[in-house]
């Protein structure tokens, strides 16, 4: 249960697993500076508390993680890392009515409607990166782009970009191929 003068933070994120790196590295920067931030005081003397479950970038693993800190009574869900654990989360976090602050996942979904009152993000969209490199290869002369993406909410947002992108410049995937979440 959250202490009184402590702000807790609840996080969802792979520790395991085939995005372990990333959930790890968020995890130690973000813990690393609540640190520095608690040792002079924390926020308006509140200290900083993070909550850390790991998922192993499995969306039927968040979605039970999201229920067990809503039961913590944390004060705000944070750095959840992956579009696939991000997207299942969501519906849960708009239920009870909490805050989603800076997910690692550039996903449409923590960015439109319904989610998107719910969710402060730390990164750029997909729709933007993609649209980012297809304008650098289209002025580079280069006109058939092939999209070989993981077949999830990851990369599915990412095919969808790059299928945007195209559009505006009247052109379309060339071809396209996908793989299983965790296929090595």
């Amino acid at each position: 249960m959250a202490a009184e003068n402590t702000i807790t933070l609840g996080m969802s994120a792979a520790i395991s697993g085939t995005s372990a790196n990333l959930g790890r590295e968020l995890y130690t920067g973000s813990k690393s500076y609540f640190d520095k931030v608690n040792s002079v005081g924390g926020v308006n003397g509140n200290q900083i508390n993070i909550i850390l479950i790991d998922d192993a970038y499995n969306p039927e693993t968040t979605v039970k993680n999201v229920i067990s800190l809503h039961e913590e009574n944390i004060d705000v869900f944070f750095g959840f890392v992956g579009t696939p654990t991000v997207t299942r989360a969501l519906p849960l976090i708009k239920h009870y009515n909490k805050l989603l602050a800076f997910p690692f996942t550039g996903a449409e979904s923590v960015r439109t409607a319904p989610y998107n009152h719910y969710v402060l993000n730390l990164r750029g969209s997909y729709f933007e990166e993609t649209e980012e490199l297809v304008s650098l290869f289209f002025n580079k002369g280069f006109k058939k782009i092939s999209v070989f993406y993981q077949s999830d909410a990851y990369g599915r947002n990412g095919w969808q970009g790059v299928k945007n992108a195209l559009k505006k410049r009247n052109l379309n995937i060339t071809s396209e191929a996908s793989y299983n979440r965790g296929a090595s």
